[in-house]
């Protein structure tokens, strides 16, 4: 048996036990390892990380990306930082499980903000004012968002470029946001609406 086969072996072994072990052990390796990895690509990343089974960062060349103290993503979410974006996420910031982050411009997450399940944060929207040519080759066109301490966002909501989300304002699951809401506001529909 070679050492490269004897080595794969106990590397998927021990993936396998991770794994099957779940729980916080699994949590924990996984979220020292995000860590690391953050680290090296530049990011400043605060103490407490916590990333869960299929939860992933995706950063791009020139990306500026700072995580506060005890930041969560649950279960397969995503964060997206675009080449020379900027994504801040402060002091216990939770992002729900399947819940995507895209930052291809500037996205802010304030204190303490709740983005529950599903839920899809997007700086970005394609062009399409040239009817001449398609869609994809027209780029997009990046405004930033800025989430404001102590927000929830509820399951499956979307929130879109150039939005602000006021303090303590919520908005209701399966909401769009295009526009922005007011500080402890209440915020439902497709678009969403004060109430």
């Amino acid at each position: 048996m070679s050492s490269s086969f004897t080595y794969t072996y106990f590397v998927i072994r021990i993936c396998e036990r991770i794994r099957f072990l779940g729980g916080g052990w699994a949590t924990r390796v996984r979220s020292w390892y995000w860590t690391r990895l953050l680290e090296i690509r530049g990011a400043k990343v605060g103490r407490g990380l916590v990333v869960k089974r299929g939860a992933s960062f995706s950063l791009y060349a020139g990306a500026r990306v700072t995580l506060g103290q005890g930041v969560q993503l649950a279960e397969g979410a995503k964060v997206f930082v675009g080449v020379a974006a900027k994504l801040l996420i402060e002091d216990g910031v939770f992002i729900g499980s399947r819940s995507t982050v895209v930052a291809n411009g500037e996205v802010h997450v304030g204190k303490g903000s709740q983005i529950a399940h599903h839920v899809t944060v997007i700086d970005t929207d394609h062009r399409f004012d040239q009817v001449e040519q398609i869609l994809v080759d027209q780029g997009g066109v990046s405004n930033a968002i800025r989430i404001e301490p102590y927000v929830w966002i509820g399951a499956n909501a979307v929130v879109l470029k150039g939005v602000i989300l006021g303090v303590h304002s919520v908005v209701g699951a399966g909401s769009v946001v295009t526009k922005s809401i007011a500080p402890y506001a209440v915020a439902v529909g497709n678009p969403a609406r004060e109430i």
